[in-house]
């Protein structure tokens, strides 16, 4: 591990950790028994993280400060992995939204001895037939203009992204990281999820989703609340594809309360 430094334009300090040839930029936030981690598109994140450190008191945070252009997600929950070993950190909480919820599932599949539980936002279970269009659209989005695609970005997350929150996406999505999303979005639809892991379907599992969400049709929500019936369902109205934007307050109660709830469960 190094020792902890800036990065210039960075919002928060950051420490390093050398995973194979990766050298990952993370942050831990608070204190508490329990360890939430998560990755975040950035280390200049200003919206996000903020409302995330602020709310969730009593609980460490563990951020992966800007995701890491590996090939695969199978790569890249490793990494995950790795990061909390070389920390020290033991198993955690893993959080994601979106690409992240997807990220987190992999986790529990492939690296369960680093998963103690999960929330997953605004995500869906594998869907095979993306599997193919993913990948297609991997070479077309190759040859679109940065500006372009990020446009095209910018526009599907909605309505519900305020000024500064676009601000920080227009700085933070740059084409290598829009490509490996999309080479990720690709591995994760042709996995068998529920084949590869009966751990998974006991983990304590938090569902976070949106009513009107543009990336994850009602159909896909229910598929996934119905593959885990015994995870915990908050829903809001009107959060698009980033609730924690909108319902700041809401959204991380709802976490703290689920952490809380497990924490409970496990007293003697």
């Amino acid at each position: 591990m190094s020792e902890s430094d800036t990065p210039q334009g960075a919002f928060y300090a950051c420490q390093h950790a050398d995973i194979g040839h990766l050298r990952v930029p993370y942050v831990i936030a608070g204190e508490g028994r329990e360890t939430i981690f998560t990755y975040s598109m950035s280390t200049d994140n200003q919206v996000y993280l903020p409302a995330m450190f602020e709310r969730l008191t009593g609980i460490a945070c563990f951020v992966v400060a800007g995701w890491p252009t590996v090939p695969g997600i199978e790569e890249a929950t490793r990494v995950g992995a790795e990061l909390l070993r070389a920390a020290a950190v033991g198993p955690a909480i893993w959080m994601g939204s979106s690409v992240g919820g997807s990220i987190a599932q992999c986790a529990a599949v492939f690296n369960p001895e680093m998963v103690s539980g999960l929330i997953l936002s605004n995500t869906a279970l594998p869907v095979t037939w993306v599997r193919l269009p993913a990948r297609i659209a991997t070479g077309a989005m190759a040859l679109i203009p940065t500006r372009l695609l990020k446009n095209l970005m910018l526009k599907a997350g909605g309505a519900e992204m305020g000024d500064v929150q676009r601000d920080v996406a227009e700085k933070a999505l740059t084409k290598p990281l829009l490509l490996s999303w999309l080479r990720w979005a690709g591995d994760f639809h042709g996995l068998s999820i529920g084949d590869q892991s009966d751990a998974f379907l006991r983990l304590p599992t938090l569902i976070l989703e949106s009513s009107d969400d543009p990336g994850v049709p009602e159909k896909h929500r229910e598929r996934l609340k119905a593959f885990l019936p015994h995870a915990t369902v908050t829903t809001f109205e009107g959060g698009g594809h980033f609730p924690a934007g909108k319902f700041a307050e809401e959204y991380f109660s709802a976490v703290r309360n689920f952490v809380a709830q497990d924490r409970e469960s496990e007293q003697p």
